[in-house]
């Protein structure tokens, strides 16, 4: 009887130290009709997309001031979270994308950006001339967990963009 309740009390433990994933919606990030990407996101965001000619910024914004960028295209300064406020922590170098990541100056405010990289396939150049770049910002640090998993989840499309219809 007594090993019973040890099992049980340990059941319990777990099932509170076990916390459940936020619920997340599907984002496809398309322009002009073509898919760029997926990834799931935490619900309750606003999307708009900027066309700045060589490229586009979508930017998915939250009632708290946080935001999901996804840029695609040439043109822009990289990384796209260097201005002071921005305080890096780690940068990880990847086969296929480098990973930075780190604090606001001024705040206990989260962000990350993954710059994924030109891939060579057979010696050529892959079909992505300018590879997406996607990242978060003012993310409060009791949520970075559920956007480091919108981030992770991001799933490039194969066939890249046609220099985007012009």
């Amino acid at each position: 009887m007594l090993r019973s309740q040890a099992v049980k009390a340990i059941a319990l433990l777990i099932a509170l130290a076990t916390v459940p994933a936020a619920p997340a919606e599907e984002f496809v990030w398309q322009y002009r009709g073509r898919v760029i990407g997926r990834l799931s996101v935490p619900p309750g965001f606003t999307s708009k997309t900027l066309d700045y000619i060589e490229g586009i910024v979508t930017t998915l914004r939250y009632a708290d001031g946080a935001f999901i960028n996804l840029q695609s295209g040439g043109n822009l300064v990289l990384p796209m979270f260097q201005a002071p406020e921005h305080r890096l922590v780690t940068a990880t170098d990847l086969r296929g994308k480098t990973i930075r990541v780190g604090r606001s100056a001024k705040s206990a405010l989260c962000w990350r950006e993954d710059n994924f990289k030109q891939e060579k396939m057979g010696g050529k150049a892959a079909v992505w001339t300018f590879p997406p770049n996607i990242g978060y910002a003012s993310v409060p640090l009791k949520k970075r967990a559920e956007f480091d998993r919108a981030l992770d989840s991001f799933s490039l499309e194969t066939a890249g963009p046609t220099n985007r219809g012009r």
